[in-house]
């Protein structure tokens, strides 16, 4: 679609399509069976983009030939020696593949530890947390409601975020751990 030779910019890219494109979308918004097609599709793409957080996505090698090859050529021509030897661009991105085999481990404890602290050590979150790890998982959700519905559901529009979820098992931790060393005390 973004290539200047696409299908899309041979029938007049952006300023030529405006208003057709306009009201093909308006009818699709407007029209109960498009609308239910629109609430399902944004349903599954939801769902979709909450199980999609790899580290990495984007990552290849882009050499010449290809679009942002030929846009760093163009711009920036005397860094191409230094743009061609990068470890993206010689693939040697080694630890990637180690960190989309512990990332979703570390995703899925820590899910789990969330669910067992609302269960088991209720008394010891604090109501305040308990309001920041709602409001985080809200993010996350809609994040993944943004991205599915208005992008699509890809691994670095999850990546970005998905990190919320470790970090609300570490603060829920630290106030666990907290609130029985000062009960010891």
């Amino acid at each position: 679609m973004w290539d200047e030779n696409s299908p899309f910019y041979k029938i007049g890219g952006w300023k030529n399509t405006k208003s057709e494109f306009n009201e093909i979308i308006y009818g699709t918004f407007t029209k109960p069976k498009y609308i239910l097609l629109h609430l399902k599709a944004s349903f599954k793409a939801t769902l979709i983009q909450l199980t999609r957080f790899a580290v990495g996505d984007g990552n290849g090698s882009f050499l010449n030939g290809t679009s942002l090859y030929e846009r760093v050529f163009r711009y920036f021509s005397n860094d191409i020696p230094t743009y061609t030897a990068s470890k993206q661009n010689r693939s040697q991105l080694n630890l990637l593949p180690l960190l989309n085999v512990v990332y979703p481990i570390v995703i899925i404890v820590s899910l789990l530890f969330l669910v067992f602290s609302r269960i088991k050590l209720s008394s010891a979150v604090s109501e305040q947390t308990n309001s920041m790890m709602i409001i985080l998982f809200l993010g996350v959700f809609l994040n993944a409601w943004d991205c599915g519905t208005f992008a699509n559901a890809i691994d670095r529009l999850g990546c970005k975020v998905i990190w919320l979820v470790p970090l609300m098992m570490g603060v829920v931790l630290s106030q666990f751990i907290h609130s029985k060393h000062v009960s010891l005390s």
